[in-house]
């Protein structure tokens, strides 16, 4: 029989909330660059920061918007490089920004967009205030 994990005196929440909405910053500079490749690789990134905490029909709604999108997206692509230009077709464009909202709400569903303590000595410990 395994024995417990021991577990670590620090934890590297803050890091972790850091690194997601640096990936959300990405994403949203990606978006208004449309610049479709960054945007959806940078999703992907948030999606896999996410999936611990995602049930089971959210990582397959996840999955979905993944597929859909790479359906889509290297025809945009090709089509963008002989063209020289850079365009998001509509349905690509649709599909990111409803990937991009749904993350986002797994986010908020998940608390980590929650109000801060009133008394700041408590924000880290959860206890008192």
């Amino acid at each position: 029989m395994d024995r417990p994990r021991d577990q670590s005196e620090f934890n590297y929440a803050i890091e972790w909330l850091k690194r997601l909405d640096e990936g959300f910053s990405v994403a949203f500079y990606a978006a208004m660059g449309l610049d479709a490749f960054t945007w959806y690789h940078s999703l992907i990134g948030i999606r896999r920061m996410l999936s611990d905490d995602m049930k089971k029909e959210e990582r397959e709604k996840a999955n979905e918007f993944k597929l859909k999108i790479n359906n889509v997206l290297p025809q945009a692509m090709r089509q963008n490089m002989f063209n020289g230009s850079n365009q998001i077709p509509g349905e690509l464009y649709e599909l990111l920004d409803g990937f991009e909202i749904y993350l986002r709400d797994i986010v908020k569903k998940s608390g980590y967009k929650t109000k801060v303590k009133e008394d700041p000595r408590f924000a880290l410990t959860g206890g008192g205030g």
